[in-house]
């Protein structure tokens, strides 16, 4: 395959792509408006939430209460020295 070919297929293909999510951002607006049970919710953490509600103890994470967030171990890193030259 040639190499002017090679590339209008990978345009094509990006052109493509983009079609498919600005057709999925209006399909997933018009579900939010007329079927709301087809949609998924993806749930993850919030990191830099649980950070500031959460404070670390030893290896592990805990609550005001001291009770254990389960899912979390805090790894000891060795300590890191930068040393940067400036000329």
């Amino acid at each position: 395959m040639d190499a002017l070919l090679e590339m209008e297929l990978q345009e094509v293909d990006e052109i493509m792509e983009e079609s498919q999510q600005e057709d999925e951002a209006k399909l997933i607006e018009w579900l939010k408006e007329n079927n709301k049970d087809l949609l998924r919710v993806k749930y993850e953490p919030d990191k830099n939430e649980i950070k500031k509600v959460y404070k670390v103890v030893g290896t592990n994470v805990v609550t005001e209460d001291g009770e254990l967030v389960e899912g979390i171990t805090i790894e000891e890193r060795p300590e890191k020295i930068t040393i940067k030259v400036v000329e």
